[in-house]
C-alpha cells in the first residue's frame, strides 16, 4: 500500500493548494486488492474521523471517493450499518468517480519531510526524489513519523527497511526507532 496526498471532489481542473476551488484535500490510497480489501479500509476510513460532522469547509470536509459502481455500493452499506451503530446521521460525503489531482510535490509525506536529515538519507538511497515519495518505504516512515502507526507495527517495520546504519542513527535521535515509534497501543 502506499499514499499520494492531493485534491478531489470539486469541479475546477488542475487545483493547486493555492486555488482549490471547490475541492477537498485527499488522501489516495493504492492498495493490492489481493492483500488488502476496501472493506478493510473504509474501517479504518470511518474510524480516522467523526463522521456525523462534515468538517470545516469546503477544503476540508469529509469526502469518500469511490473509484466504482462496487466501491460505492459498499461505502453505502457501510453507511447503513454505520447509522444504525451510532445512532446518528453520517455526513461524510461519498461520490463516484472524480478525479484525483495530484497536490504539489512539497506536500507529499509531509510528517517524514519535517525530519529533513531522515528524508535526506532515505531519499539518497532512491534514484529521484518521485520514486522515494510514491514508495511503501516513504509511506511507511511518513506513518512513523505522524505518530498514526502502533509502536509494535513501526518496531517491526523499522527492522525491515534495510536503512543504513545513517538512517537508524536519524531515527533514534528522532525517537521513531523501534520501541519508541509514537502512537495508539504502545
Amino acid at each position: 500500500m502506499r499514499t499520494e496526498v492531493g485534491y478531489a471532489g470539486g469541479d475546477e481542473i488542475d487545483p493547486t493548494y493555492h486555488d482549490l476551488g471547490s475541492h477537498a484535500e485527499v488522501l489516495q490510497v493504492h492498495f493490492d486488492r489481493k492483500e488488502l480489501t476496501f472493506e478493510h479500509l473504509l474501517g479504518l476510513f470511518w474510524a480516522g474521523h467523526d463522521p456525523a460532522r462534515n468538517g470545516r469547509g469546503s477544503q476540508y470536509r469529509a469526502i469518500l471517493l469511490c473509484e466504482n459502481e462496487a466501491q460505492l455500493d459498499e461505502a453505502q452499506r457501510s453507511i447503513a450499518d454505520l447509522e444504525r451503530r451510532l445512532h446518528e446521521e453520517v455526513r461524510t460525503e461519498v461520490v463516484l468517480g472524480r478525479p484525483f489531482y495530484r497536490a504539489e510535490g512539497y506536500h507529499q509525506k509531509w510528517k517524514l519531510r519535517q525530519r529533513r536529515a531522515l528524508f535526506a538519507e532515505v531519499a539518497s538511497h532512491f534514484d529521484s526524489e518521485e520514486e522515494l515519495l510514491r514508495s511503501f518505504t516513504a509511506t511507511k516512515l511518513n506513518a512513523i513519523a505522524g505518530g498514526n502507526m502502533r509502536t509494535s507495527e513501526a518496531d517491526a517495520l523499522l527492522r525491515q527497511l534495510r536503512l543504513s546504519n545513517t538512517g537508524r542513527e536519524l531515527l533514534q535521535r528522532e525517537g521513531l526507532g523501534p520501541s519508541h515509534a509514537r502512537g495508539p497501543n504502545r
